[in-house]
C-alpha cells in the first residue's frame, strides 16, 4: 500500500511557524499538530516569540470536513483561533452538551476552548497553567462519568533566562539535557472548572514529556496513563481506583486480535528501542 500527500488537493494550505528569529530560542526547534481522528482538523501553530508585532499572529487553524475528501478553512468564524504557541491538542466532549471541545496545550498558558454547535469560546476553567505544555488527552480516571484531562509539561524554559551553547565558535539550539524536568498535570473535572489533583493522587515524578497515551493496559476497568519523555525514563501510572502508581517503562505495545493494548514492561534498566509496525 502507497501514500500520497493529498493535503493541497484537499484544501489543506497550513503551513507551521516556528517562531524563527535568530536568537535560538529552544523552542523554536518544535513544531506540532494533531487531529481529532473523526471529521475535521485543528492543527495548532506557532507563532512570533519576539521582535515582531503583536498584530495578526499566526494562529491554530480549524478545517472543517467538507466531503468528498476535501476540507474548509473555517478558522476565523469558528472562534478556535488560539494565538499561542501550541504543541499538543486534545479534543472531547468535557462538558457533555453532544459536541467536542478543544484543549490546546501551549508554551505558556494553555487554552479550553468551549464548543458550542460549531462555534468555540475561550473558556476560563482552571486550565490556563503557564509552563511549556506538550501533550494532553481527556480521561475519566475516577469513573464519576465526566471527562478528566491529563497534561504533559516538557521542560524548564523562559525566554529571557536562556542558555547559550555553542558547537566550538558556533552558537547553537541546546539540547534536552540542558534544561530541568517539569512536572505532568492531572486535572479533575469539577463542572464549569477543573482542580488540580496532581499530588494528591500519586502524578507526582518529573521528566521532560512530549506525548501521551492512555488506555486501560491491565483490564482492570479504569485509565492508566503512558508519559513518552525526552531523554528521560519513560512512566507508565497504574491506576488503582482514582489514585496513581508509577509501575515501570514500557518496552512493547500492540493490540491482540481483541482490540486490547499489550503492553509489556521490563525494569528500567533494561530499557531498549522501541521499533513501531503498522500493517494495512
Amino acid at each position: 500500500m502507497h501514500f500520497a500527500d493529498a493535503g493541497a488537493d484537499a484544501g489543506i494550505d497550513f503551513v507551521h511557524y516556528n517562531g524563527f528569529s535568530g536568537s535560538y530560542y529552544y523552542v523554536e526547534t518544535f513544531g506540532a499538530g494533531a487531529a481529532d481522528g473523526r471529521l475535521d482538523l485543528y492543527l495548532a501553530n506557532g507563532t512570533y516569540l519576539t521582535g515582531h508585532p503583536p498584530d495578526s499572529p499566526p494562529v491554530n487553524r480549524l478545517y472543517r470536513n467538507a466531503g468528498a475528501g476535501t476540507f474548509a478553512d473555517v478558522t476565523a468564524h469558528s472562534g478556535s483561533a488560539d494565538p499561542g504557541y501550541g504543541f499538543g491538542v486534545a479534543a472531547a466532549d468535557y462538558d457533555a452538551d453532544g459536541d467536542p471541545d478543544l484543549f490546546v496545550a501551549n508554551y505558556g498558558p494553555n487554552a479550553l476552548y468551549r464548543n458550542d454547535q460549531g462555534t468555540f469560546a475561550k473558556t476560563r476553567a482552571g486550565l490556563a497553567d503557564p509552563r511549556w505544555g506538550s501533550s494532553a488527552g481527556f480521561l475519566d480516571y475516577d469513573l464519576d462519568g465526566d471527562l478528566d484531562l491529563f497534561v504533559a509539561n516538557y521542560v524548564r524554559y523562559a525566554l529571557d533566562d536562556e542558555a547559550v551553547c555553542q558547537q566550538g565558535q558556533v552558537r547553537s539550539y541546546c539540547e534536552p539535557s540542558v534544561y530541568d524536568p517539569t512536572g505532568d498535570l492531572l486535572y479533575r473535572n469539577d463542572g464549569n472548572t477543573f482542580a488540580d489533583v496532581t499530588e494528591a493522587i500519586g502524578i507526582t515524578l518529573k521528566g521532560k514529556g512530549l506525548g501521551v497515551a492512555l488506555a486501560d493496559y491491565d483490564r482492570d476497568g479504569d485509565t492508566d496513563i503512558y508519559v513518552a519523555n525526552d531523554g528521560t525514563m519513560n512512566f507508565l501510572y497504574a491506576n488503582q481506583h482514582s489514585t496513581f502508581a508509577e509501575v515501570g517503562l514500557i518496552a512493547g505495545t500492540r493490540y491482540n486480535e481483541h482490540g486490547h493494548a499489550d503492553w509489556r514492561l521490563r525494569p528500567r534498566w533494561r530499557c531498549r528501542p522501541l521499533r513501531h509496525q503498522l500493517r494495512l
